[in-house]
């Protein structure tokens, strides 16, 4: 496609037309790419259709609209005058109806991100049911930010702009978000205690937490196996089948299996009493 070139006049508001930078654009959207207005043509470039007078392009399409709206008069009967009557805005029968004007907005014009943040821009076409593309792009200043369908993400520290364009019914219109792109803030992390891994005897000579008491002796599987001795920390019945309760401080001293008392053993109370359990 050819491009031309031209300068954008709308100061104050855009950088380049500040900076009176030359751009070079495809003529057939030919608008400044940071503020999305009409370029003004510079050496090299292509003119544009002038709203004034002159022999330019403009004029001579405004001249022709002037002859198309204008009608001549029919005779009038029964003599020679001729009368010159004006062309009229009406839509003759058989016309095509002019397409609507199309425009664009987005749902914000300047956004606040930090690096890796994202942000989704969402364009508003008007009419709504208008066969438009849509297009985005972001500014070639700046890496500050990228855009893809309208996800914008902020890649580092800077300000940069998102420019949407929408095409349809012969009209290219555009609209831009200004982006500010601060630092991420740094991570917050927590020292936690770490929990020191517990070697729990298994098989052999070892003690053991019974819950209701300590358990010193031999193991099988990390249960009492072999001979051993309970020191009690609540009170608990020492067989299900006896009457003999254990209590608090007293000890247990005989023979286990698979974790349960085996066998004859001996009760040995905090008062000195000695208690055979069979």
């Amino acid at each position: 496609m050819a491009l031309v070139k031209g300068i954008c006049k709308n100061f104050g508001e855009c950088d380049m037309a500040d900076n009176k930078e030359v751009q070079e654009v495809e003529k057939s959207n030919f608008v400044c790419e940071e503020c999305g207005k009409p370029l003004h043509p510079v050496d090299g470039g292509s003119k544009t259709v002038g709203s004034g007078g002159g022999s330019g392009p403009g004029s001579n399409k405004k001249l022709m609209g002037i002859i198309a709206g204008a009608v001549l008069g029919v005779a009038a009967i029964g003599g020679g005058i001729y009368a010159l009557t004006g062309g009229s805005d009406k839509q003759e029968d058989g016309e095509k109806p002019q397409a609507p004007r199309v425009s664009v907005a987005l749902n914000h014009t300047q956004k606040t991100l930090k690096v890796g943040e994202t942000d989704t821009l969402v364009a508003t076409v008007t009419p709504s049911d208008v066969n438009a593309t849509i297009l985005w792009r972001p500014s070639k200043k700046s890496n500050a930010v990228e855009v893809s369908n309208g996800i914008v993400t902020a890649k580092e520290e800077g300000e940069s702009k998102v420019q949407v364009q929408v095409i349809a019914n012969g009209d290219t219109v555009s609209s831009i978000c200004s982006y500010i792109v601060e630092k991420a803030d740094k991570a917050v992390t927590e020292d936690k205690p770490v929990d020191k891994p517990v070697n729990k005897p298994t098989n052999g000579y070892g003690t053991v937490d019974l819950g209701y008491g300590s358990y010193t002796g031999d193991l099988k599987n990390g249960k009492p196996h072999g001979h051993g001795t309970i020191t009690y920390k609540t009170s608990r019945k020492v067989v299900s089948w006896g009457d003999e309760v254990a209590k608090p401080g007293d000890k247990f001293e005989g023979d286990f299996r698979d974790g349960a008392i085996n066998g004859l053993g001996y009760l040995k109370t905090r008062d000195g009493n000695v208690i055979a359990i069979q």
